[in-house]
């Protein structure tokens, strides 16, 4: 792991980011910096950054879509080691 994480002793595999403010550029510098996979998704409404991966995720909660989502991630991942994964909305966000 590259030097600004040795003070955060981040031992899990899951890295939640919560918040008034910053979490977006936390999550791409965090995403910039690690050496594994990163898979971004949010509870929020975020712009997809514009040099990763979209794997719009869709509103319908079936056995399909989820089908669909798993292929589309492991294809991204295949081309990108971070991928954002969340729901495109007219705004953009």
């Amino acid at each position: 792991m590259d030097q600004p994480f040795a003070s955060l002793h981040l031992t899990g595999r899951f890295v939640c980011v919560i918040g008034s403010g910053g979490k977006t550029t936390l999550l791409w510098y965090l995403s910039s910096r690690l050496d594994d996979t990163v898979i971004l998704t949010t509870s929020t409404q975020i712009f997809p950054f514009p040099d990763i991966p979209l794997v719009d995720s869709g509103t319908e909660d079936t056995p399909e879509n989820r089908k669909r989502i798993i292929h589309e991630i492991r294809s991204s991942l295949a081309i990108s080691r971070v991928v954002n994964v969340g729901q495109l909305l007219p705004s953009g966000k």
